[in-house]
């Protein structure tokens, strides 16, 4: 769900509870990270169905019907999705910013596979990015489907399950830790 965080809580909300804006749907199981691109208004989010979701905010709500806050889904939100691991996605960050020449954004993501994958999201101009659907088969991740490409795989910890990534607001190294008690930093991988 996405909320309304301004100080108005709409029709029938108080102070405490508030309705949704609206419903993203598309993941086939729980989500467990979400991260919010500001520049360009997008929603990466990751989930134990192995996949990354990118979500358009302005897409979002013109899907919601007459624009106004809704619990129905806003499907028509989806700009890109696809298997990301080999396993279940457990974080997701949104990486160096590629817009200015025309390369669109990265989004970073971990896994239960014990790897951070960097994957280079078409250019995303107004918040529009091509339509990409993942489908391969179980055990599978995408290097490649349209509008996401795998850039870079970030190996180094030790046995199952890196938890988090972070990426330097400069966007020159990638921060991971992991289930081996480490904390990795890697120089960002080059355009």
């Amino acid at each position: 769900h996405v909320w309304d965080a301004s100080t108005e809580a709409g029709p029938g909300a108080s102070a405490t509870r508030r309705p949704p804006l609206f419903r993203l749907t598309g993941h086939d199981g729980a989500v467990f990270a979400i991260a919010w691109c500001a520049r360009t208004d997008a929603i990466a989010s990751v989930s134990d169905d192995r996949r990354v979701c990118v979500w358009h905010v302005a897409n979002a709500l013109a899907a919601a019907p007459g624009g106004e806050r809704s619990d129905e889904p806003a499907e028509k939100a989806c700009a890109a999705s696809w298997y990301a691991h080999t396993a279940r996605v457990w974080a997701c960050c949104w990486g160096a910013d590629r817009t200015d020449s025309g390369g669109g954004r990265d989004v970073l993501t971990t896994g239960e596979d014990g790897r951070v994958r960097v994957w280079r999201v078409g250019a995303l101009p107004n918040g529009v990015a091509p339509t990409a659907r993942g489908a391969l088969g179980a055990g599978v991740c995408n290097a490649r489907v349209d509008g996401a490409e795998m850039l870079a795989e970030l190996a180094g910890h030790a046995g199952k399950h890196v938890w988090c990534v972070a990426v330097d607001p400069a966007g020159r190294h990638v921060v991971s830790g992991g289930a081996d008690g480490s904390v990795k930093v890697w120089p960002a991988p080059a355009a």
